[in-house]
């Protein structure tokens, strides 16, 4: 592939990222894509030959690779599990109050327009937050707790920072944010089974 082709290519999946963030699956359409992306009818279908679903699923798992970084670096910020999870919180925080609370979770709100109506979309998702759940629980485990343990420290918070995320989206302010940053570092660096 051309490096041409392979920037036209990553221009559709970053245009199509940003839109499924600000607006969702079923808002977007391929036109705006084309639109924002500035690029030919013929070259996003040339590349997602499978159409919206196709390239909404390449859109996604950028997006969440883009995360999954971030949360290894959050995480090795600090040996304690509670700062580095508060510390990826705040830049989640940062990023929401950059774009005026515009852009929230691609990842939760594909999910919840289309896991009934799209089993490719919902199994994507899944892999996506398989992805974020495995480097929290890890983390988790290194710093004592069991594998169980960890599996529900990771589950509560991740519910707690996507519900977070859609609060201070909805509040546009970054209160809920904030205040779960601080309890989850709280919990985390309080229990007694983490080091």
């Amino acid at each position: 592939m051309s490096t041409t082709a392979t920037n036209t290519r990553t221009r559709i999946i970053e245009t199509t990222a940003i839109l499924l963030s600000l607006q969702g699956f079923n808002a977007t359409g391929l036109n705006q894509i084309i639109r924002e992306s500035t690029t030919p009818k013929g070259s996003l279908y040339f590349h997602f030959p499978g159409g919206k679903e196709e390239l909404a699923a390449a859109a996604l798992l950028a997006a969440g690779a883009e995360t999954q970084g971030k949360i290894q670096t959050a995480l090795q910020t600090s040996d304690r599990a509670g700062d580095a999870i508060a510390a990826f919180v705040l830049v989640l925080a940062e990023e929401l109050q950059a774009s005026d609370f515009c852009r929230g979770c691609p990842i939760a709100t594909v999910a919840m327009e289309t896991s009934a109506t799209s089993d490719r979309l919902r199994q994507v998702c899944e892999q996506i937050y398989r992805s974020w759940f495995t480097p929290v629980q890890q983390k988790l485990i290194d710093s004592g707790l069991t594998t169980a343990e960890s599996r529900a420290w990771t589950t509560l918070t991740w519910a707690s920072i996507e519900g977070a995320l859609l609060l201070s989206r909805t509040h546009r302010n970054l209160e809920p944010l904030e205040t779960i940053a601080t309890q989850l570092q709280t919990l985390l660096n309080q229990n007694p089974k983490i080091q």
